[in-house]
């Protein structure tokens, strides 16, 4: 794999993450605006549907891996888990401890888990195991 490669996995990571996002905040606001769902439900809710979305799209579109999808499923579960972890964790070091207002705080949040999560998705999530010869 070359750089191209690389660059053009990235550059549909960026696009596949953006829809990932429209899809979080479109239900969020449609649920808690249309709905009245309670806004706790709905970010839950929201955010497992956006993850779900994010997978398929990181699968078929994005990195194209061969192998598993229970493999790729687990992978991306655990990946999510961690850097869900890390965004709360900066987020909450930036605005309780450093109090940085709450808008920058997830910015600089948001673009670090961005570039983190692209990096372990491409060498870790959906990389595809090579095809073994008998």
């Amino acid at each position: 794999m070359g750089i191209r490669h690389y660059f053009r996995s990235f550059f549909r990571y960026i696009f596949s993450g953006g829809l990932a996002t429209l899809v979080l905040f479109g239900l969020l606001v449609v649920l808690i605006e249309k709905f009245h769902v309670n806004p706790t439900l709905s970010s839950a809710i929201s955010f497992t549907v956006s993850v779900i979305f994010s997978y398929f799209i990181q699968f078929y579109w994005t990195f194209k891996p061969t192998g598993s999808h229970k493999r790729f499923m687990f992978r991306f579960l655990l990946v999510t888990i961690l850097t869900l972890n890390i965004n709360t964790g900066l987020f909450w070091l930036l605005t309780e401890i450093q109090r940085w207002p709450y808008l920058y705080s997830q910015i600089l949040t948001t673009g670090t888990v961005f570039l983190l999560n692209f990096l372990i998705n491409h060498h870790f999530t959906f990389k595809s195991h090579p095809i073994r010869q008998h």
